[in-house]
């Protein structure tokens, strides 16, 4: 089966049943291609069905039952920084002024409901898929500058190329001097719920913030960096021993643990952490990596709030009462 023949998914926002079996007709009658089309009445039915049904394109009035179409295109998310579906704003007459807001607020186009036709609405989609394409080719090529730099664009943190090569660093040095360094993996998995609930500009101011407390209580001489979408790491090279990870582990987790206020709400993240050290846990970077890692996860099926060392029994809560804080 080649592209013309995978039906496009569309999924029309709209309250108006005469405008959602105009969409429908405008779709049957577009000649060479096939659309799936999801009909949905309100904004906030239509957010939580964007991650399961994955439209390649919205088609959204500009006046919903419970929020604008302007609202809706803002809390979907999108930016130059990610790929999202294309999305068309549908106006009724008189909105055209609504239509070009929604332009502004990051929609890729606006048609009106008394001129929609089969080649109208192709028009649409088309562009929509055309910057939709060019906003992923731009991400693409952010990240690959954001791999070969040394900071992160969102976080302005240490990226994960240049973590990785301060933790490889770090263990020649430790071996040389018989010292201690510690791997910490950080993960807030809370944050895919923000950015379904919210949309990713709420995720991203999420993140930015978190990265601001984590560098209030980590010390000059630590590395803080952003290794994935919703993931820090932390090397600590002086310290590392049992006593003070779970020290730096335990700030970590009160700094965390004040809500966050993101566009007005107040959201929690609490973050789940995996330590490995140097050389307890392992001789390499790949091996401290790895086990970090392992250890992430098994906080995380802890049901969150916990710091758990590499293959050890040591299981602190750092939500309750641990060691005094220096």
């Amino acid at each position: 089966m080649n592209d013309s023949q995978v039906p496009i998914r569309i999924l029309a926002v709209d309250g108006d049943e005469g405008r959602q079996a105009g969409y429908r007709t405008a779709l049957d009658g577009i000649v060479g291609r096939s659309y799936t089309l999801l009909p949905v009445d309100s904004g906030s039915k239509a957010l939580s069905l964007v991650q399961t049904f994955l439209p390649e394109c919205v088609l959204v009035a500009t006046t919903l039952s419970d929020m604008s179409g302007m609202a809706f295109v803002e809390r979907l998310g999108r930016n130059d920084s990610r790929a999202a579906p294309g999305v068309v704003l549908v106006a009724a007459p008189g909105e055209e002024t609504a239509g070009l807001d929604g332009i502004r607020a990051g929609a890729d186009d606006f048609l009106m409901a008394d001129r929609l036709t089969p080649a109208q609405l192709q028009r649409a989609i088309g562009t929509a898929s055309q910057i939709v394409s060019l906003r992923e080719r731009l991400s693409e090529a952010r990240q690959a500058a954001a791999d070969l730099g040394f900071d992160d664009p969102l976080t302005h943190l240490a990226t994960r190329g240049l973590f990785h090569n301060r933790v490889v660093h770090a263990v020649i040095l430790a071996k040389r001097n018989d010292q201690n360094i510690g791997v910490m993996l950080l993960e807030l998995s809370q944050l895919k719920e923000i950015n379904i609930l919210y949309g990713h500009e709420a995720g991203d101011a999420a993140l930015r913030e978190a990265a601001a407390r984590l560098r209030t209580v980590l010390r000059e001489a630590d590395t803080v960096s952003r290794t994935s979408g919703n993931q820090f790491g932390i090397l600590l090279q002086t310290g590392a021993t049992y006593e003070g990870s779970m020290i730096a582990a335990q700030k970590i987790q009160q700094v965390m643990s004040q809500p966050f206020t993101i566009q007005g709400r107040s959201v929690d993240l609490t973050p789940d952490i995996g330590i490995a050290l140097f050389p307890n846990h392992g001789d390499n970077s790949d091996t401290l990596f790895h086990h970090a890692e392992t250890a992430m996860r098994q906080a995380r099926r802890q049901g969150g709030g916990f710091a758990v060392f590499a293959y050890d029994d040591m299981l602190s809560d750092f939500l309750e009462a641990g060691p005094s804080v220096a």
